[in-house]
């Protein structure tokens, strides 16, 4: 099971805890935007800041 957590609907940019979460495989602070595509039996999400430049890739193949 993979999860992920993008976004928060409006809400302001807050810091993060002074310790990563043990469930969090990496984390980013800046308004930003996701693309997702599926495709037969690939799932991809890609994130992108707000000037547009890549910087999350996640790819899951069937």
């Amino acid at each position: 099971m993979v999860y992920g957590t993008t976004g928060v609907a409006g809400g302001g940019l807050e810091e993060f805890a002074p310790q990563r979460t043990w469930f969090s495989a990496a984390k980013y602070v800046g308004h930003h935007f996701c693309l997702v595509a599926v495709h037969e039996g690939t799932f991809e999400l890609k994130a992108f800041d707000s000037e547009g430049r890549l910087f999350d890739l996640l790819v899951i193949e069937k």
